[in-house]
């Protein structure tokens, strides 16, 4: 077994990779290498990238230059591709800007090599259908207004529609070897859904998403707010157009739907003060993240 962490950034954050490097290169169970997805060119920047010294510290560390930048998805879709001849491989996606726990590659690889076709993640999302087919994934029955719901607390295995890099991912790069990737590397969208993408591929070879639980979120460092691409309102637009899409392109979760929520005054109030809390949150945990980084 051949055990690799891929990884992209963009130019303003390059030079803050090397804590979430240690954290990955100090795991319990160590990748083989770690593998950072550059473009040669940053279409969300408008520059090239410079690579930090400190890359030649980690001997496992490999940089993997691309002619076309595909945003978040960068980091997924040109390692399965060239990755897809290896069987041995086992493929791990993360984040630029998250500390991962000491064993979360240990659990990753302990889940899917007792399991066939089987994705692991450590945060998912469930996508809006029917009721009746929510309660088939064991998840809570509500009502779901938004095109997707990510499922935050689960005491054990869930089921999942679409798995997040933000929080580790795990999948055997052959999987992807039949897929015919002119299906979906044209689309606009690709840079901005790259979970939803990546888990409608999987969805499309039938190889199922499932959640481990339970789970700890990831400390996220202070860098997540270098030109972050949530806040503007385009990822949820976007995400419904790619959920639309990939039905059409792919012929997937034709149960889904997925659309913009009709919100009367008392929902509007009510997302923003969620909207507010939220932004507290991370306020108060990457100033934490920050604080205890510089203690050390």
């Amino acid at each position: 077994m051949k055990l690799i962490v891929s990884i992209s950034t963009i130019p303003s954050r390059i030079d803050y990779l090397e804590p979430v490097i240690v954290s990955l290169t100090e795991q319990s169970l160590a990748p083989d290498e770690i593998h950072i997805q550059l473009p040669k060119f940053s279409d969300k920047e408008h520059c090239g990238y410079v690579v930090p010294s400190f890359f030649e510290k980690f001997m496992n560390l490999h940089v993997k230059w691309h002619d076309k930048d595909l945003g978040s998805s960068t980091k997924w879709f040109y390692p399965v591709k060239y990755l897809s001849e290896e069987e041995q491989t086992i493929l791990v996606i993360a984040d630029d800007d998250c500390l991962y726990g000491h064993n979360s590659l240990a659990r990753l690889v302990e889940k899917i090599t007792a399991a066939n076709n089987i994705s692991f993640c450590f945060t998912g999302g469930q996508l809006s259908r029917r009721p009746e087919i929510v309660r088939s994934f064991q998840v809570n029955p509500r009502i779901i207004k938004n095109s997707i719901t990510i499922i935050s607390e689960n005491e054990r295995d869930v089921k999942v529609d679409t798995v997040q890099g933000f929080s580790l991912f795990i999948v055997r790069p052959y999987w992807f070897r039949s897929f015919d990737f002119s299906k979906v590397d044209f689309l606009d969208w690709l840079s901005l859904n790259d979970d939803i993408v990546v888990s409608g591929m999987l969805e499309f070879l039938s190889i199922s998403r499932v959640q481990i639980g339970p789970y700890s979120i990831p400390d996220v460092l202070p860098q997540a707010e270098i030109n972050p691409i949530h806040g503007d309102g385009r990822l949820i637009i976007k995400s419904i157009a790619a959920i639309n899409a990939l039905k059409q392109h792919l012929g997937i979760w034709q149960d889904v739907e997925a659309r913009l929520a009709e919100r009367n005054l008392f929902d509007r109030i009510k997302a923003s003060l969620k909207k507010i809390r939220r932004k507290m949150g991370r306020f108060y945990q990457t100033s934490t993240t920050f604080f205890n980084v510089f203690k050390k």
